[in-house]
């Protein structure tokens, strides 16, 4: 029931009598009544689309699918198999076998001798040398100081692990740089940051001359002996530059 003047969404359900197996989709028209006593019968029109069995590109598809076989088979036999068997007939051709050589009359444990073809000498990277290294400022409150450490010539220092050592829980700044570059800061405000580990994915590099410098800000002693004691632990590796 709808109320006069109202609007309605009816669902309509509708299944065709036999199959569509022609080519193409089939165009159905149909019309639904509404009626009322009292009032005319109101009427819509509307066309149901039937939809072949086998879709009507279906042969097309399949030819094509054919002829893309066809030329995968062709590009396989034509270029890619001869020139594998070019590939396995260089590789036969470029390898050097083992020189055997008999000695007539010598015993049968010296008869024969192997020479085999050399080795390909290979060339390892610079493993370096481990670097391991503490640095510690002692200093009074309101004051700042810093601990260095200069690259030797023809060397490169490669940074992964800085561990921040505050035992006392002292505050202020403490700041890891790169000559004039900052690395690293700790705001010890903010926590003691006892053994705090920072590690790098990839390794900080400092060249031959650069200086590592550890620098205290000393703000408040944790301590009873009125100083900032800090200290850092560096990790890393000092390979020739």
């Amino acid at each position: 029931g709808i109320e006069p003047g109202g609007t309605s969404l009816v669902r309509l359900r509708m299944k065709a009598v036999r199959r569509q197996w022609r080519r193409g989709p089939r165009t159905l028209p149909f019309s639904i009544e509404a009626d009322q006593q009292g009032f005319p019968t109101a009427v819509a029109n509307a066309n149901f689309v039937q939809t072949p069995v086998v879709p009507e590109h279906l042969g097309r598809r399949f030819a094509a699918l054919v002829v893309l076989g066809g030329v995968l088979a062709g590009a396989w036999f034509g270029l890619i198999k001869p020139a594998t068997r070019r590939a396995a007939k260089d590789a036969v051709r470029d390898f050097t076998p083992a020189v055997v050589t008999t000695v007539p009359g010598a015993p049968i444990s010296t008869q024969v001798t192997i020479v085999e073809p050399a080795a390909p000498t290979t060339t390892l990277p610079d493993e370096g040398t481990l670097f391991s290294n503490r640095f510690s400022v002692d200093i009074g409150p309101n004051e700042s100081k810093a601990a260095q450490y200069q690259v030797p010539a023809g060397k490169e220092l490669r940074v992964t692990d800085l561990v921040m050592q505050n035992v006392n829980a002292d505050k202020g700044l403490a700041t890891v740089s790169k000559n004039d570059t900052v690395v690293a800061q700790w705001d010890l405000d903010r926590g003691a940051y006892n053994n705090d580990l920072l590690q790098f994915v990839s390794p900080i590099v400092f060249e031959a001359g650069s200086t590592m410098s550890f620098t205290i800000a000393c703000d408040a002693p944790g301590s009873v002996s009125g100083q900032c004691s800090e200290g850092l632990l560096v990790i890393g590796k000092l390979v020739n530059s």
